[in-house]
Formats: C-alpha cells, structure tokens, sequence
C-alpha cells in the first residue's frame, strides 16, 4: 500500500478504480492470519514445540491484534510492544504482559523464539533491527505488507 507518483492516489485507489472486481478493504485480518499461519509453519519445521514457544509482538493494530488473539486462542505464550496505553490496557485483560514503546530496548532482550513486526513503517530503526539480530533465542522474524524494516 502507499501513495502512487502523483503524490496523491493511494495504491489501494488505483486499483478499485482501474480494475473490476477490486475494492478498497481492510487486509489486517487476513495480512494477520496470514502472518499467524506462516510463523506456526516456520517454528515447526525449525522443531520447536509450539505449547513451549514465547513470541514476541511489536505493534497491536489490525494485524497484530489479530495476530494476538489467535496465539491466545492456541494457548501460544506472547508479549507485546504497544506505544498506546489504551490498547496496553486492552491487551493486559487478556492476561499477556506488555511492554511500552520507551521499554523496547528490554522487550527485544527477551527470549523470544519469534518476532512479529506488525508495526506501522519505519517503527524499527537500524538500532532495533540490530537488536533483533543479536538475540541468539530468536529463530524466526515475520512483518507485514507495511515494509516495516529498514
């Protein structure tokens, strides 16, 4: 998704205007499915047991919302990074620990087996990337169609 050479239509636009059939929707929830499914796919043939894996979520919008409640739902153990103390508060009802944007730096320190990043682009600077890359624990790292790492 983005902004086309005119600086003004949208990706999304230009195809429900151009082509029949195509419509402007929100694509979190499969983008989120999709994620779900590709990172159960991966830790399994990577061998890990999934009733022992820790993932670790960055962004609860559409998609890492998603994301969340389908770890809940399969009794999956996650974290997640949310900069909005709203959607923290949220996510904490569902009894899963939280972490906020300032505490990103310890959240990546975490054992995490996998990373989701379903942040908005840019969220992760080259400093975070590389954090990512340090952890020896995480084995797996999925994102979204929002071209989050740099």
């Amino acid at each position: 998704h983005g902004i086309l050479n005119d600086g003004k239509t949208s990706s999304l636009e230009f195809l429900s205007n151009n082509f029949m059939g195509s419509v402007i929707a929100d694509t979190g929830k499969p983008t989120g499915e999709g994620n779900y499914y590709l990172m159960l796919g991966a830790l399994k043939s990577l061998g890990l047991d999934l009733s022992k894996v820790k993932i670790g979520v960055i962004g609860y919008g559409n998609i890492g919302e998603h994301l969340t409640h389908r770890l809940v739902e399969n009794n999956i153990a996650c974290e997640v990074l949310e900069a909005s103390e709203e959607k923290r508060k949220q996510i904490e009802k569902l009894g899963i620990k939280t972490w906020r944007a300032e505490d990103k730096a310890q959240f990546l320190k975490q054992p995490f087996d996998a990373l989701a990043v379903t942040a908005l682009g840019g969220t992760p600077d080259l400093e975070i990337v590389k954090s990512i890359c340090a952890n020896p624990a995480t084995r797996f790292i999925s994102g979204c169609e929002n071209l989050v790492m740099p």
